[in-house]
């Protein structure tokens, strides 16, 4: 029996194959093509399979093997036939990557010719890789754009832009950059701030890159650049942020400088523009100070000498022209005291206090003492006043009585007949507590075109008006001033014939009740006391006026008071130290020592000397807000202001050298008496 040699090897090798056949992780199939009538390739069978082909198409060995391949996967022709044909006639491999659509798989196949007619495919499913690599794109794609749309951004920004490594060499610029520098970005790339500035700002920048490392966040500074391109020197505002990798460690800095020389010149022109109206606004002050100094101090005389002479034997015609002369010397000092409210009011320096009121209390008083006014007029006074007001608020007493005699004062004034009514009711459901306070007239109203315009100053309905009643159209510019600064408003309701309603909205707290304070102004026209002083006192009185001089000596006459006079502070102070008085009248504008300055020296030489503390009250014609404040400061015990009754002079010595003055702690309250 003949033996082939070579068999055992054959057998070797055919196992081995199957073996590797068996175990390979990729499916692999044996075909083999079918052809027509014609000889044309128009199917292929399956041979064989490996296990791995059965996992990854589900498609079981018994199932597949020996069957045409349009019959296992439902395609005339089957998948892949032209190429599997090219293969199978010509011997030569290929491959190709693929999807399967019935599967929704993305294949990897290989191809090869084992003998004629036949073909074998390896393939591996490719589906994962294939959408990594699909999202891989897309990522990179976004992130190109991304890069790109920032790139783009960042040249195109206004603001100076960069990006350094930690050790201060440039990675990127933008355009701006470029321009400070002088130089294009790939010139600027790896080089540092010493390669294009000079050594003490190349420090400075460093010395900020490493601020903003060690902060671990932003770090601003503002610091003075000049462009390389064009010599611009500018102001700049310079954001430094550390830029970290993926595991938080700073791998560079990114800057951004911004252009702030427009604004900080736009900030200096604002203070100067503000300094400039500030200083115009204490000029104009000072102006009005003086300006009332001035009036006032000549107007004590007038007034004075006026009321002294109503007190001698006149004849009628006499006393109707003092009483004429009278009545202008009242106007002229309401005038002046307007123009210096509304100034001070504009200009900020009207102080607001918050201090318990009665609000009912203030309405009817202030009523009361309008009523004889409106009762002069033949007018009826009313007040209608919501119960809840007995209870106590937080407000400014002195000013909440300014805003009512202006409204009712107003009302009266446009009246001819009928009623003035004043009402005060809360809104309980607001918080805060909302106050209404409203004053209505049967007066002759305002047309629809001057409804705004009546609360500007100097300015009335018509000019006609103004002649017929009178007043300067100050009240109720400063009326409304002030509800502005207490966070209220005003607006009113009027109708040409038929009346006027002002209403008044102010926000207010509740306060808890207090004693009633010690009076802060003596009545303007309180008669003189029958009641004389137990004793004469000794006064001294420091004043620089000859006719104001007179004028007190000639109030005091008749009285037991003893007066002396000096001319200047330093005067007074020299007096008071060598004898005792009970009281100094104290003038505040005076030569070679002011009344502050001569007040605080007395008060000094007393506390030194273990004496007890003489009355001094100081008379003068600064009458502005806070300058009562500005005696008792000082050391005074009451502020009274010029022009003064004599009514008003002898009544303030009473009170405060009298009993009253024993019972009361020294600056317990202030006597301001304009």
């Amino acid at each position: 029996m003949n033996r082939d040699p070579e068999s055992p090897h054959r057998h070797d090798d055919a196992q081995r194959f199957q073996t590797l056949f068996q175990a390979m992780n990729e499916g692999v199939a044996l075909h083999e093509l079918v052809f027509d009538e014609q000889g044309r390739a128009t199917d292929y069978r399956i041979l064989e399979v490996n296990p791995a082909y059965s996992a990854i198409l589900g498609l079981s060995k018994e199932a597949v093997e020996g069957e045409l391949a349009s019959a296992i996967y439902g395609q005339t022709p089957p998948p892949y036939l032209e190429i599997f044909r090219e293969v199978g006639l010509s011997g030569r491999g290929t491959r190709f990557e693929s999807r399967y659509e019935p599967m929704a798989r993305h294949f990897d196949i290989s191809v090869f010719s084992p003998g004629p007619n036949q073909f074998a495919t390896i393939f591996t499913d490719i589906t994962e890789r294939r959408d990594t690599e699909e999202s891989l794109r897309h990522a990179l794609g976004d992130l190109e754009r991304e890069r790109g749309f920032l790139k783009s951004l960042i040249r195109t920004v206004p603001d100076l832009v960069w990006l350094k490594d930690g050790e201060g060499r440039y990675l990127a610029c933008n355009s701006e950059f470029e321009r400070y520098f002088g130089a294009a970005e790939e010139e600027i790339v790896g080089k540092t701030d010493y390669d294009f500035v000079d050594r003490s700002q190349a420090d400075s920048f460093r010395e900020h890159d490493l601020k903003a490392i060690a902060h671990g966040g932003p770090s601003t500074n503002e610091e003075w650049i000049t462009y390389a391109s064009d010599g611009r020197h500018l102001l700049m505002e310079t954001t430094k942020t550390p830029m970290r990798d993926a595991r938080g460690q700073v791998i560079g800095v990114l800057g951004i400088a911004h252009d702030i020389t427009g604004q900080r010149e736009s900030e200096q022109a604002l203070t100067e523009s503000r300094n400039r109206a500030e200083s115009a606004n204490r000029a104009k002050s000072e102006f009005l100070a003086t300006m009332s100094h001035e009036i006032r101090t000549p107007m004590n005389v007038v007034v004075g000498l006026g009321d002294l002479l109503l007190e001698s034997n006149l004849d009628d015609e006499q006393r109707a022209h003092l009483h004429r002369l009278q009545q202008a010397s009242n106007t002229l000092l309401e005038l002046i005291d307007s123009i210096l409210d509304l100034s001070a009011v504009e200009a900020g320096r009207a102080s607001l206090r918050e201090e318990p009121v009665e609000l009912a209390r203030i309405v009817e008083e202030t009523v009361g003492m309008m009523g004889v006014v409106a009762e002069n007029k033949g007018l009826r006074l009313e007040r209608h006043v919501d119960p809840v007001h007995h209870s106590w608020v937080r407000g400014d007493e002195r000013r909440l009585r300014q805003v009512l005699v202006n409204l009712i004062g107003n009302a009266v004034k446009f009246t001819e007949r009928g009623r003035v009514t004043v009402t005060l009711e809360a809104d309980r459901r607001s918080r805060p507590e909302i106050l209404r306070l409203s004053v209505s007239d049967t007066g002759i109203g305002i047309g629809p075109d001057h409804l705004e315009r009546i609360f500007e100053k100097f300015t009335q309905v018509d000019t006609g008006y103004a002649r017929r009643y009178g007043g300067t159209g100050l009240g109720l510019a400063i009326t409304r001033q002030l509800i502005e600064r207490m966070d209220g408003r005003i607006h009113v309701e009027s109708r040409l014939d038929h009346g006027s309603t002002f209403h008044i909205e102010l926000p207010l707290l509740s306060a808890p009740p207090v004693a009633a304070p010690f009076p802060a102004a003596i009545p303007e026209e309180e008669p003189e006391r029958a009641r004389q002083p137990q004793a004469a006192l000794r006064i001294l009185m420091a004043e620089d006026s000859e006719d104001n001089t007179l004028l007190i000596q000639t109030y005091l006459k008749g009285t037991p008071h003893h007066l002396e006079v000096v001319g200047d502070g330093e005067a007074a102070v020299r007096r008071a130290a060598s004898e005792r008085f009970d009281l100094i009248l104290m003038d505040i504008q005076m030569p070679l020592m002011d009344g502050y300055q001569a007040t605080r020296a007395i008060r000094e030489a007393e506390r030194g000397g273990g004496h007890s503390p003489t009355v001094i009250l100081a008379l003068t014609a600064h009458a502005l807000d806070g300058d009562a404040r500005k005696s008792l400061e000082a050391g005074c015990d009451g502020h009274l202001t010029k022009p003064i009754k004599k009514a008003q002079l002898l009544a303030a010595i009473d009170t405060h050298t009298g009993h009253e003055a024993k019972q009361k702690p020294r600056n317990a309250g202030l006597t301001n008496t304009k």
